[in-house]
């Protein structure tokens, strides 16, 4: 079977990997962070991309921070993640929209107010696969 969508292919990786959540939880942060990817797709594409990332921020990142704070709060007396213990794709999505937006941003401060999405990138981030990966020459 040919898979052609991102969404899907990453839905179809994390059922085979383990990673894989039938919660609409899931579905709900899945698509806002969707949302806030694709609008932070042209950036590199910009004439003038420090400002085209400066307006991301106070559109996008501004705006669903708090969501995602929010969601996350709900589950943290069970884990970080987003389904609390249970490690998901979603999170893994989550945490490369904020890394590569504070990449991009060259300030990772915007994570600082909002502990539980600090908490959430911070994790993954240690997760000994994706330390190795982000420390590698990628």
């Amino acid at each position: 079977q040919n898979l052609v969508q991102t969404d899907a292919i990453t839905r179809f990786i994390a059922r085979r990997g383990g990673f894989s959540s039938e919660s609409p939880r899931v579905d709900m942060v899945q698509g806002a962070v969707v949302d806030l990817r694709n609008a932070l797709v042209p950036y590199p594409f910009q004439e003038n991309p420090d400002a085209f990332l400066a307006q991301w921020k106070a559109d996008k990142l501004d705006k669903y921070l708090p969501m995602f704070e929010k969601v996350l709060s709900e589950m943290s007396e069970a884990g970080p993640y987003v389904m609390g213990d249970l490690f998901t794709f979603v999170d893994i999505t989550l945490f490369e929209v904020l890394h590569f937006g504070s990449e991009a941003l060259k300030d990772a401060s915007a994570l600082a107010p909002f502990t539980n999405v600090s908490r959430l990138y911070n994790t993954v981030k240690e997760r000994p696969k994706i330390a190795s990966y982000l420390q590698s020459p990628r």
